[in-house]
């Protein structure tokens, strides 16, 4: 029998947050003269606390629900009303712009020409403070992106702060470097399907051995695994030394 197992409560939203990672097995084996026994093959983990990366993940939950509530699930009655709301706003806003561009045309003009002056008298320094406007938006521009590198490797380098993310993020690293001699993955593969079908009997031992701790970091919360990962990772990638 397979189903999921407990959940994570989040705070924010008062509901339980239910992932793949929650999945169940329960199993019954039958014995003569006892009947039927009842075993659970899942590995068990301690309680996760709320703290770094996974409060993050909360506040991510918490926007999806609220996202889920107030727009998928929004009645017909209701989108309407929002949308003759956001209309309404939308032309207010415009009008202002308008009006307050039309008060303000020459003043806005003889500013233009005045940092035209500029530019053409300090061409130098202007084009320096272009180019570090430039740079300056494309940081901003691609924010989310650094800061979920800048994540992730933080959780590469320390996996026992949280071993089931560090975990997910260590064995992706490694299929993308089996990927590079040719052993990849299908998505209908198992973890130990993929292992099974390296044909190289050293590397397959050496990628069964990173299965391993993997799952029970992963599904365990094993901190003493997820240690150990970056380690066997290393072992892995010298094969291609």
């Amino acid at each position: 029998m397979a189903g999921f197992r407990g959940g994570e409560f989040n705070d924010l939203t008062g509901q339980y947050v239910v992932r793949a990672s929650n999945a169940h097995s329960w199993v019954e084996a039958y014995f003569p003269g006892y009947g039927w026994v009842s075993f659970d093959p899942t590995p068990g983990g301690e309680l996760e606390a709320h703290t770094g990366w996974s409060r993050m993940s909360l506040y991510v939950d918490a926007a999806a629900s609220f996202w889920r509530e107030w727009v998928v699930n929004y009645d017909v009655t209701h989108q309407r009303t929002l949308g003759e709301g956001t209309g309404q706003s939308a032309r207010r806003l415009y009008n202002d712009l308008r009006d307050w561009y039309s008060r303000n045309y020459q003043s806005l003009l003889n500013s233009a020409r005045r940092t035209h002056q500029h530019i053409t008298q300090s061409p130098g320094r202007w084009i320096g403070g272009s180019l570090a406007v430039t740079g300056l938006l494309i940081i901003l521009l691609n924010l989310r992106q650094i800061l979920r590198a800048l994540a992730q490797r933080r959780l590469r380098a320390h996996p026992d702060r949280a071993p089931r993310e560090s975990a997910a993020l260590w064995y992706d690293q490694m299929l993308r470097r089996l990927a590079r001699r040719g052993w990849r993955k299908s998505p209908a593969q198992t973890p130990h399907d993929f292992v099974a079908a390296i044909q190289e009997p050293v590397l397959q031992k050496k990628v069964a051995m990173f299965t391993r701790a993997y799952e029970s970091a992963r599904f365990g919360q094993s901190v003493d695994d997820a240690r150990t990962l970056p380690e066997l990772f290393e072992e892995i990638a010298a094969r291609e030394r």
